[in-house]
C-alpha cells in the first residue's frame, strides 16, 4: 500500500504536476470552464432556495414557532371555531393564538401599483402576547383574557402598526410616525405604535412585516367573524411531548370537515411544493453549462493523452503498471474537478446574489410573496454542487485514463501523435442505439411524487438520451464536410488544408463538435420554447382582454395579494353613467384532494368579453341541460392535475359545506398552473359570504373618453388601479419576459462555454501538429495564412455542431412543449420556431468560430 501511494505521488509530480506548471493558462481556462458550469448551478440552487425561504409563516414572528397550525380547506375560518378548538384540546394547557391575514401598500400612482411590492399585515391578540413567555418557559401563565396590554401609544381611531427592524429600517420608518397605506380598496393614515424587538424572536423578521391588533385588522377589513388560520402552541416542558402529539389527535379528529391541522414544516413545505416544477426546471438549465464543461475537460484530458504518448510508453516499458497510470490520470481529473468545484462555489455565490432577485421576483408574481434580496451560503447546496464537479470531471477523465492504460508501449511509439481519441464516438450505432431509446422514452408518463406533483422525469431522461445521441453521430458530418471542402478548395490551400484534417478527424475534434452540439441545441431549444410561450400567451391576452378598463386593489399584481374591492366600491363603479356592462370577478385559493387550487366566481351572464376564453371543449349552448344545481367551466391545468373531464363532478369545499359542480368546458389558462375551476360570482358569494371583489373588467358606454375616465376614478379611489388594456397587456407580458431572463443567461453562459473549448480545442490540435506547421512556414506561409486556415477547421466545426444542434433544437422544442411543459405545468402551447432568433445564434456562432479559429492560427503560426 505504501509503495502504491509512493509510486502515485511521484507520478503525480512528474507526469501531472510538471505539465500543469508548465501550461498554467491552459489548466486555469480548463478549470475556469469546469468551475462556471459549477457556478452557474451553485447559483441558481441558492437563488431558489432563497425564494423558498421567503415563504415565510409571518406569525411565527410573534408567537414563535408553532407546534400546529389550524386552516380552512376553503376560505377563511369562522371565529366563531374557536370555542370548539379550545374544547378539543380538553384539559391540554395549549395557547391558541388567532391570526388574520392582510396586504398594506404604500399608495403608488399609474401601473407602479399593479404589482408594487407589499407588505403582509397579520393581526394577532396582542393582549395574549404574554403567554407566549410561559409556552416557550421563560415566565408565567397569564389567563387569556386576563393579562394587561403591552403599553400602547394613545393613537386615537388611526390603525396602529408594529412594523420590524429591517422594514423600519428600509423605510426609515420611526415610532409615532404616521404612514397612509393601501388596506383593500382604501388609502388609511396609520401611525407607527412600536417596533418589534427582533432579539425576543426565534426566526428572523422578514422586511416587509407588519403586525396589527386583531380586532382593529377585523374592523377595517369587514372581516369581524373570519380568521386565516389559528397556531397552536403547547408549554415547554417535561410533558412537551406528550401534549403535543395529543393535541394533534384531539384537533384532527374534532376537526375533520371543518379546519386543517398542519405542522410548521408542512406549511413551510407548501412554498417548496408550489415552486417545485419551476426549480426543478432551472436547475436542469442550469446543468447546461457543466453538461458542456465535461465534453471540454474530456477533449482536454483525451488531448494530453495524445501529447503525452512517449512518456506513457516510458513509464510503461520501466514496469509502471496499467492500473497506476489509469489511477494517476484519474487523480488528475479529480484533482481538476476539485480545483474547478472550489473556484466554482465562490463565483457562485457572488452570481447568486445577481440571480436571485430575478427569481424571487417572478415567485412573487406567480406564486406567493416574497421579498428576498440576497442569496445565503448553504453547505448542503455547496456539497452537492462541488460533489457534482467533483464526479463531472472524474467521469470525464475515466475514458481518457482507460485509453492510456490499455495501450501497449510498441503501439504507442509507432501511432505517433494521431489517434482516433474516445473509440465511442467513432461508433455511429451508438448514437443511432441511444437516439432509439430517446424516442421510446419521449412519450413516458411523468412520475407523481406523493402529493400529486408531476415530474416530468422521463421527459428529462429523453432529452439527455437525445443530446448524448447527437453528440456520437455529429463526428459522421466531417467526411461529408471535407469533401465538400475539397472540391471548392480550387486556388484556395487553406480550405484545402482545413478538408484534409477534418478527413482524419481526431477524438477533439468530435469532442469539440459535440459539446457546441449541447449548447446550440439547448439554446436552440429555449428559443423554442420562448418564442411558442409567448405566442401563445399573446393570443391568448388577445381573447381574455377585451375590455375597455380594468380595475383591482394596488398590489394585484403580487400573487399572494389578499386585498380586495370592498362591495360598496365596485359597486358604485358598476353604476356610474359611463359603465355600459362590467363583469365581476373573486377567487379563493383552495385545497382540493390535498392540492392547492383555484375557485373563482365570475359574472359569466353578464360578461362584456374580458372572459372571452380559448375554449378546449366550449360549453353547450343551453345550459339549462346541464344536470344538477352548479355548473362550472375549468381550466387546462385543471383537469390535467385533478384527472377531470367535461361531464364529470368536482365536489368542492366551501365555508358552506361541500359544493357539488358539474363540469361543462374547459378552457385555456396561462395565468397559473394550479388549474382554476370557475362558477358564477353569485353562488360563490353566497358559499363564502363574502360581497368584496378581486376585480372587474368593465366595457364604457360608446363615445366616452376612456382617459378621462381613468384619471377621474383614479382621483376618486386612490386605492384601486385603474389600466386599460394596452397597459395591462403591457404589465403582463413584462411579467412573462421577466420569468424568462434567467433562461436567457443560462442558454448563453452554455454557447460561450462551447465556443472556448473550440478555441482550445483548436489550440491543442495545432501546437500537437506544429511540425506540419513548420513545414508549411518553410513553404512560405505567414502566421496570417495559418490563422486562415485554422479559421476554416474552425468553420468546419462550427458547421457539423450548427447542422446537428439546430435539428436537435427542434426535437427538444418539441419535447419541452409537448412532453416537460405539458407534464409539469398542464399547459398547451402552440408551437413556433423563432427563425430569427435561430439566424442570429447560427450567425454569431460562425462568426465567433472564425474569429477565435483565426486568432488560434495566428499565434500558434508565430510560435
Amino acid at each position: 500500500m505504501r509503495l502504491w501511494l509512493d509510486e502515485l505521488v511521484l507520478l503525480w509530480r512528474q507526469f501531472t504536476w510538471r505539465h500543469w506548471r508548465t501550461a498554467p493558462w491552459k489548466t486555469l481556462l480548463l478549470t475556469g470552464i469546469l468551475a462556471l458550469g459549477v457556478a452557474v448551478f451553485f447559483s441558481i440552487r441558492l437563488a431558489n432556495r432563497a425564494a423558498v425561504a421567503g415563504f415565510q409563516l409571518f406569525s411565527e414572528n410573534v408567537t414563535g414557532t408553532s407546534d400546529y397550525v389550524l386552516t380552512s380547506a376553503a376560505g377563511e375560518l369562522p371565529i366563531s371555531l374557536l370555542p370548539e378548538m379550545r374544547s378539543a384540546l380538553g384539559d391540554i394547557p395549549a395557547g391558541l393564538f388567532p391570526v388574520l391575514e392582510s396586504t398594506a401598500i404604500t399608495p403608488t400612482a399609474g401601473m407602479e401599483g399593479f404589482a408594487a411590492m407589499s407588505f403582509q399585515v397579520i393581526g394577532v391578540d396582542l393582549a395574549a402576547l404574554p403567554n407566549i413567555a410561559y409556552l416557550s418557559g421563560e415566565g408565567d401563565f397569564a389567563t387569556p383574557g386576563t393579562s394587561e396590554r403591552t403599553a400602547e401609544p394613545e393613537v386615537g381611531e388611526e390603525p396602529a402598526l408594529f412594523i420590524s427592524k429591517t422594514l423600519a429600517s428600509k423605510q426609515e420608518w420611526k415610532e409615532k410616525d404616521r404612514v397612509s397605506l393601501v388596506i383593500d380598496d382604501q388609502v388609511r393614515a396609520c401611525v407607527i405604535a412600536g417596533i418589534l424587538p427582533g432579539g425576543d424572536f426565534e426566526v428572523q423578521q422578514p422586511d416587509n412585516l407588519i403586525v396589527m391588533d386583531l380586532p382593529q385588522l377585523q374592523a377595517i377589513t369587514s372581516q369581524s367573524d373570519r380568521l386565516h388560520r389559528v397556531e397552536v402552541r403547547v408549554p415547554a416542558g417535561h410533558w412537551e411531548t406528550e401534549w403535543r402529539e395529543e393535541a394533534g389527535e384531539r384537533l384532527r379528529a374534532a376537526g375533520e370537515g371543518r379546519w386543517l391541522v398542519e405542522t410548521p414544516d408542512q406549511r413551510r413545505g407548501t412554498g417548496s411544493t408550489m415552486t417545485q416544477a419551476f426549480r426543478l426546471n432551472l436547475s436542469i438549465l442550469s446543468c447546461l453549462a457543466l453538461i458542456v464543461g465535461v465534453y471540454l475537460i474530456l477533449q482536454a484530458l483525451e488531448a494530453a493523452v495524445v501529447r503525452r504518448r512517449p512518456e506513457i510508453a516510458t513509464l510503461r516499458a520501466l514496469g509502471v503498471s496499467p492500473k497506476c497510470i489509469r489511477q494517476a490520470w484519474q487523480v488528475e481529473a479529480l484533482a481538476m474537478g476539485a480545483l474547478g468545484a472550489l473556484i466554482g462555489l465562490l463565483l457562485g455565490w457572488g452570481m447568486a446574489q445577481l440571480t436571485v432577485r430575478a427569481i424571487a421576483q417572478t415567485v412573487n408574481a406567480l406564486y406567493y410573496s416574497n421579498t428576498t434580496a440576497a442569496a445565503g451560503w448553504h453547505w448542503g447546496e455547496a456539497f452537492m454542487a462541488g460533489s457534482l464537479g467533483i464526479l463531472a470531471s472524474g467521469l470525464a477523465g475515466w475514458l481518457p485514463a482507460k485509453e492510456a492504460s490499455q495501450t501497449p508501449p510498441a503501439q504507442i511509439l509507432q501511432r505517433g501523435t494521431r489517434s482516433d481519441g474516445l473509440r465511442v464516438l467513432t461508433k455511429p450505432w451508438v448514437g443511432v442505439a441511444l437516439l432509439i431509446m430517446a424516442g421510446l422514452t419521449h412519450f413516458s408518463p411523468p412520475w407523481r411524487s406523493a402529493d400529486g406533483t408531476s415530474i416530468p422525469l422521463a421527459g428529462y431522461a429523453s432529452a439527455f438520451l437525445w443530446v448524448a445521441g447527437a453528440g456520437v453521430l455529429c463526428g459522421t458530418l466531417f467526411g461529408l464536410l471535407a469533401r465538400l471542402g475539397t472540391a471548392l478548395s480550387d486556388n484556395r490551400p487553406a480550405l484545402f488544408y482545413a478538408s484534409s484534417q477534418l478527413r482524419q478527424a481526431t477524438g477533439r475534434h468530435r469532442l469539440a463538435t459535440a459539446g457546441l452540439v449541447v449548447a446550440v441545441a439547448m439554446a436552440g431549444g429555449m428559443s423554442i420554447l420562448v418564442g411558442s410561450f409567448e405566442q401563445t400567451v399573446t393570443r391568448w391576452l388577445d381573447s381574455v382582454m377585451k375590455a375597455d378598463l380594468f380595475v383591482a386593489c394596488q398590489g394585484i399584481g403580487n400573487a399572494s395579494s389578499r386585498n380586495r374591492l370592498h362591495e360598496s366600491t365596485w359597486r358604485a363603479l358598476k353604476e356610474e353613467p359611463a359603465v355600459a356592462n362590467c363583469e365581476v370577478s373573486q377567487f379563493y385559493r383552495i385545497r382540493l384532494d390535498g392540492k392547492p387550487t383555484i375557485l373563482a366566481g365570475v359574472d359569466l351572464k353578464e360578461s362584456v368579453g374580458s372572459l372571452a376564453p380559448i375554449w378546449l371543449e366550449a360549453p353547450p349552448k343551453d345550459l339549462a341541460e346541464v344536470p344538477g344545481k352548479t355548473w362550472g367551466v375549468m381550466s387546462e391545468p385543471f383537469a390535467y392535475r385533478f384527472s377531470k373531464a367535461v361531464g364529470d363532478v368536482v365536489n368542492v369545499p366551501t365555508p358552506q359545506g361541500t359544493q357539488t359542480i358539474t363540469v361543462v368546458g374547459i378552457f385555456a389558462d396561462y395565468g397559473n398552473e394550479f388549474g382554476s375551476l370557475v362558477v358564477e360570482r353569485e353562488a360563490l358569494s353566497q358559499w363564502f359570504s363574502d360581497e368584496r371583489a378581486a376585480r372587474m373588467a368593465i366595457a364604457l358606454r360608446e363615445g366616452t373618453d376612456l382617459s378621462a375616465i381613468q384619471a377621474e376614478w383614479l382621483q376618486r379611489y386612490p386605492g384601486i388601479v385603474v389600466t386599460n388594456n394596452r397597459e395591462l397587456r403591457g404589465e403582463a407580458l413584462r411579467i412573462f419576459h421577466q420569468t424568462f431572463a434567467v433562461t436567457h443567461g443560462l442558454k448563453w453562459i452554455g454557447v460561450f462555454v462551447a465556443l472556448a473549448g473550440l478555441a482550445l480545442a483548436l489550440a491543442s490540435m495545432l501546437v500537437e501538429r506544429q511540425h506540419e506547421l513548420t513545414t508549411l512556414r518553410s513553404l512560405g506561409l505567414v502566421h496570417r495564412e495559418i490563422g486562415r486556415l485554422a479559421a476554416w477547421e474552425s468553420l468546419g466545426l462550427a458547421i457539423a455542431g450548427l447542422v446537428t444542434g439546430i435539428a436537435l433544437s427542434l426535437v427538444l422544442g418539441h419535447l419541452i412543449i409537448f412532453v416537460i411543459n405539458r407534464q409539469a405545468f398542464g399547459w398547451t402551447l402552440l408551437f413556433k420556431v423563432p427563425w430569427v432568433d435561430l439566424a442570429i445564434l447560427t450567425g454569431g456562432v460562425l462568426a465567433i468560430s472564425a474569429l477565435v479559429g483565426y486568432w488560434t492560427g495566428s499565434r500558434v503560426g508565430k510560435a
